[in-house]
Parts: structure tokens; sequence; C-alpha cells
């Protein structure tokens, strides 16, 4: 594994209706690292597109790994509701 190796999440969060969801703001936790959990790069809002992406490198976490990379969480906020501690699929156009 390349140790200098840079990791990009884009994320696209939606509601029931697949409408966007904006203002959102959500951290990507490495699993199984804490207590407290290890955030991995910024803490981002999603845009009016319900659009945010997360970029970290390697050296951003201290756990093992495999060769797919870290198994990441979302802890994902709204106001100051904690709404969901990860991202189901579907809803969201690749670019």
């Amino acid at each position: 594994m390349n140790s200098d190796a840079v990791y990009t999440i884009r994320i696209c969060a939606v509601d029931a209706d697949k409408k966007p969801v904006s203002d959102l703001s959500i951290e990507v936790l490495l699993q199984g690292s804490g207590p407290p959990d290890e955030r991995l790069g910024d803490e981002v809002v999603t845009d009016t597109g319900g659009n945010a992406r997360v970029q970290f490198g390697r050296s951003d976490f201290t756990s093992d790994i495999t060769d797919k990379g870290p198994d990441v969480h979302f802890r994902v906020v709204w106001g100051n509701t904690v709404v969901s501690h990860g991202l189901p699929g579907g809803g969201c156009q690749r670019e």
C-alpha cells in the first residue's frame, strides 16, 4: 500500500423523495478506531445539490487498513441533531 495514498469520498445527501438535502454537516470516521472515533479529513457541509467531498491521506489515520483502504462510517448532523451514522447508497449521480 502506498504510504502517500490520497482518498476521496464523494457524498450526495438526498431525502426519501430523492431530493437533495443541503446544509448537512458530515464527518467521515474510521471504523473501529476509538473511542473516540478518529475523524478522517475535515468536516464538510452539503451544498444546495446535496453534494460534498472529503479528502484525506494515509497519514491522517494510524490504524492498520487492508488493501481496499480504510473502513469508514459517517456522522451526519442537521442543525444540532445527529440524523445518521451511515449513508445508504442510491439517489446520487456520479461525476
